[in-house]
């Protein structure tokens, strides 16, 4: 749908203007794959070691999934005279596809670490994963790191990291944005597995049904 819109407005305008959002979403679809690789080696009874090695490139990227929802900043500025709600639509379809996407990813690994520690360890990697995502989600939109700089920018990474949060109490801006993201984040996801709760139990109820 996004990219569809997408190419709607570059046809339209011939301008490249929101052309991000395409490069935005194959990096938010990095991390949905990853899980299913990981999923995939859990049901191969693979060593937790190597499901774990794969996990580090999947919470690396995670954060770019409901970094999208951010893109909503870009619609304070008019580009190519295109009506303002197609802008609308086109941002806002994207955001709501990175945070699916997101959820999705984290659901996914979430019962690979149920099935293998239980319900309790699946819940506190969760509610460790949120807090960590929404941190990425700050040094991607506010202070512009890329996930890959993780690996290729290190150091630079790390000073601003440990500069920003070694003083909480003297950055307040850091710390309400982060915490407000993690709530955020904390209430979809537990919407999110209401939902899939309960299409679970819909589907489950068709086939005894049928059965």
């Amino acid at each position: 749908m996004t990219l569809l819109l997408l190419r709607i407005r570059m046809l339209e305008t011939s301008l490249p203007h929101f052309g991000f959002l395409a490069w935005n979403l194959f990096l938010a679809w990095v991390p949905m794959v990853l899980a299913l690789v990981m999923l995939a080696l859990h049901r191969l009874r693979a060593p937790s070691l190597v499901i774990g090695l794969v996990g580090v490139p999947w919470l690396l990227f995670l954060p770019n999934a409901p970094y999208l929802a951010t893109d909503i900043i870009h619609l304070r500025t008019e580009w190519g005279g295109v009506p303002p709600w197609f802008d609308v639509v086109l941002v806002l379809s994207a955001a709501a596809t990175g945070v699916m996407i997101g959820y999705t990813a984290l659901y996914t690994v979430h019962g690979i670490v149920d099935e293998r520690l239980g319900a309790l360890p699946g819940w506190l990697f969760a509610l460790v994963v949120l807090p960590v995502v929404a941190i990425g989600v700050y040094l991607g939109r506010v202070l512009r790191f890329n996930s890959w700089d993780a690996i290729v920018d290190t150091g630079d990474l790390f000073r601003v990291t440990v500069g920003r949060s070694s003083s909480p109490l003297e950055n307040p801006f850091v710390l309400a944005a982060v915490a407000l993201m993690t709530i955020l984040l904390l209430a979809g996801y537990v919407i999110f597995l209401a939902a899939a709760s309960a299409a679970g139990d819909i589907v489950n109820g068709r086939r005894r049904r049928s059965a």
